[in-house]
């Protein structure tokens, strides 16, 4: 009885992790420069997320967040683009997309995958595993 209650244990705990958020150590690097900020980039599953505002800052746009909508708002010249937390719609430059996947919030800061900032900001970001970095271009 004991062995079989140890694996039903073992059994679910493994199942469960992968949908578990771990906070990585992966630094973020934006054009060359090293940003540091209040959250790390987080591993979930095979996906890194990273901070949005921290990305979009370093690259020279603006963040605003509407808490009532759950929306954001990023700007900079030549771009705008609207999205929603845990929603797979959005505008860029007043063009509906459909998002790769959605931004999330962990530890109270919106979080997106690489291959959405690429998509919404016209950036390249790429996981340095030697360096252990997330480098954004």
């Amino acid at each position: 009885m004991f062995k079989s209650l140890w694996v039903t244990v073992a059994l679910c705990l493994l199942l469960a992790a992968p949908a578990v958020a771990v906070t990585s150590n992966y630094s973020l690097v934006v054009n060359g420069t090293q940003v540091y900020t209040d959250v790390s980039p987080v591993v979930e599953g095979s996906k890194v997320l990273v901070p949005l505002r921290a990305v979009a800052e370093a690259t020279g746009a603006s963040v605003q967040y509407v808490d009532s909508e759950r929306e954001l708002i990023i700007s900079k010249p030549g771009l705008e683009v609207k999205l929603w937390v845990d929603n797979y719609s959005g505008f860029k430059n007043g063009t509906p997309i459909v998002l790769t996947s959605p931004p999330k919030i962990v530890n109270d800061r919106t979080l997106v995958t690489r291959e959405l900032l690429t998509q919404i900001m016209d950036v390249k970001a790429h996981l340095n595993v030697k360096a252990n970095s997330i480098e954004v271009r």
